[in-house]
């Protein structure tokens, strides 16, 4: 009795499931906009070389690779 209560269980939790969960039909972009032109980000890098030794300046760069 417990094995088809349990059964029932799942199979109402399942239906449950596949009704309430909907897939977002909003989509975004991920794009930077330079000189009135879009380009899609591909790949972010950054880098950081610290303090120098002689200005006290800290050196940090990004990079955004293009997706093409």
């Amino acid at each position: 009795m417990k094995l088809k209560n349990l059964g029932s269980a799942l199979l109402l939790l399942a239906i449950l499931m596949t009704i309430s969960c909907k897939k977002d039909t909003k989509e975004t972009k991920n794009y930077f906009k330079y000189n009135e032109k879009e380009a899609l980000i591909g790949t972010a890098l950054s880098e950081s070389y610290g303090e120098t030794s002689t200005t006290g300046v800290y050196a940090s760069y990004v990079y955004f690779l293009e997706k093409t």
